[in-house]
């Protein structure tokens, strides 16, 4: 790709403040993020020297980016471009590279962290095959590289010199991977319970990741400086829930510790209690974890007087409580105790956008715990993961990821060594049918993007505004406007 080569970097030099070492660990991660998206990528840090590289841009690294650029107006501006006629889109026209640039396509986008830009990423297409893939996928390849930056960060791999920038505390959602409309209306919905004093109730699969949603609530609150408990309901033995829960009093019982014993519920005193599996409680325990939740108030297993104890209750089940209320296996008045502010967690099935950027964050986060190498999904079994049903749901994905990583060759996951684990599975729309509903989707949306665009009008500004008012992003406004060029045969 020497003959991609953009100027800047063959005439630039090393810059004498650059710390080599310091964004090392992004490299590998890097490359990996880009081969899975078949673009090309670089980075620069918070004062635009070029930190990593893909391809071309190998040779960068340690390079300032020149001003008058994308990246540089990205780092400054805080605001994301994506041009797809270089030298000829409106935002070419003040680039100091415009007369140099060989680029097909490019997105650009700032790289925030607690409201602090530490850097920019910019997507590259250097022929017309990763023109195609970078329209499809500039998105979810800047998210990846941007979960990476972060998760190098959380893992303490960046240097203190990288690190300076990122100071990320630990109430973001930045574990919740994907940018669905899904996830993102879940977001809202957690920081919206986060923000409220009421019990919350967790619903959804099994594997979908309750127990992230709970944290993140809890990082979130204003319980955050406090502990977190959590409590598997479900694997507690019934004779010891009541003492595990809230503690027994000195010589409550034979074998019991002289000065008795603090339960999980006082443990988690000005902070959260997470009640996992809430449905697993026996009945007549139910009857004081309601008079607890409503006054407040603790009283250990033997004792006589009541402690009070500040938590904040999180409680989450896979089960439907409704049926559980109406079958008599429930109680009634703590469910609607309980669901004060309900928080429902999708289904993988439900967020399939989500699947190609969360297999990227397993493997990443999975390569890195092991200390093992980097590997890539190839194309057939990344089909097949969005054609599953998964009902396994995230934690499925996970597993698969992590038996990959270990039992793969040639540092690529295949369909091949993944089959015998996919499960049968219900029967899925025929494609006719889904090729019918997509039509009318795409239909209305066509339509209220040309009625934005006519609004506003075709300036970089205008597309922005178009863009917001849709509740879209600039790449996906950019793809939509492709489209319908290339159904008009422009």
């Amino acid at each position: 790709m020497d003959n991609h080569l953009p100027l800047w970097i063959r005439q630039g030099k090393k810059d004498a403040g650059f710390a080599a070492n310091a964004w090392e660990p992004l490299q590998p991660l890097l490359e990996v993020v880009a081969r899975m998206f078949s673009v090309e990528a670089v980075v620069i840090d918070s004062s635009g020297v070029c930190v990593a590289g893909s391809g071309p841009y190998k040779e960068a690294v340690g390079i300032r980016a020149p001003e008058g650029t994308a990246l540089a107006h990205s780092l400054s501006s805080g605001g994301q471009t994506m041009v797809l006629n270089p030298r000829e889109d409106t935002a070419c026209l003040e680039c100091s590279q415009r007369d140099t640039c060989r680029d097909q396509a490019n997105y650009t986008a700032p790289v925030e962290i607690d409201g602090t830009i530490v850097g920019a990423v910019q997507i590259v297409a250097f022929d017309q095959e990763q023109r195609m893939a970078l329209l499809e996928r500039a998105e979810g390849t800047f998210f990846l590289i941007a979960q990476c930056i972060l998760l190098l960060w959380r893992t303490k791999k960046l240097t203190p010199a990288s690190r300076a920038a990122a100071a990320p505390d630990e109430q973001s959602l930045a574990d919740l991977v994907g940018n669905s409309p899904a996830m993102l209306y879940l977001k809202e919905s957690i920081l919206k319970a986060a923000s409220a004093n009421g019990p919350v109730l967790i619903t959804g699969e099994s594997g979908t990741g309750k127990e992230l949603v709970a944290t993140a609530i809890h990082n979130n609150s204003g319980h955050r400086s406090g502990p977190f408990v959590p409590v598997n309901c479900g694997a507690l033995p019934e004779s010891l829930m009541e003492s595990e829960l809230f503690g027994y009093a000195p010589g409550a019982f034979s074998g019991a510790k002289s000065g008795g014993e603090k339960g999980l519920w006082e443990q988690a005193d000005g902070g959260t209690i997470f009640l996992d599996e809430i449905s697993e409680l026996p009945l007549a325990l139910q009857v004081k974890l309601l008079r607890t939740i409503q006054d407040g108030q603790i009283r250990r297993v033997g004792g006589g007087k009541f402690t009070r104890v500040n938590a904040r209750v999180i409680a989450a089940t896979n089960r439907d409580l409704r049926e559980q209320v109406r079958r008599g296996a429930f109680r009634e008045d703590l469910f609607y105790r309980l669901n004060v502010i309900p928080v429902p967690v999708p289904p993988l099935r439900e967020r399939r956008e989500d699947i190609r950027a969360l297999a990227t964050h397993f493997i990443v986060r999975q390569s890195s715990h092991l200390d093992s190498r980097m590997v890539v999904v190839d194309q057939q079994l990344m089909r097949r993961f969005m054609e599953y049903h998964w009902p396994g749901n995230v934690r499925e994905l996970k597993n698969f990821i992590e038996y990959g990583i270990h039992f793969s060759k040639d540092s690529t996951i295949t369909w091949d060594l993944l089959a015998g684990h996919f499960d049968a599975g219900p029967v899925v729309l025929p494609e006719t049918a889904k090729g019918r509903l997509k039509k009318v989707r795409t239909d209305v949306a066509a339509d209220l993007v040309r009625a934005a665009v006519a609004k506003y009008g075709l300036s970089v500004t205008g597309k922005k505004a178009a863009a917001k008012e849709l509740g879209i992003s600039l790449a996906t406004l950019y793809r939509a406007l492709a489209r319908e060029k290339e159904a008009a045969g422009e």
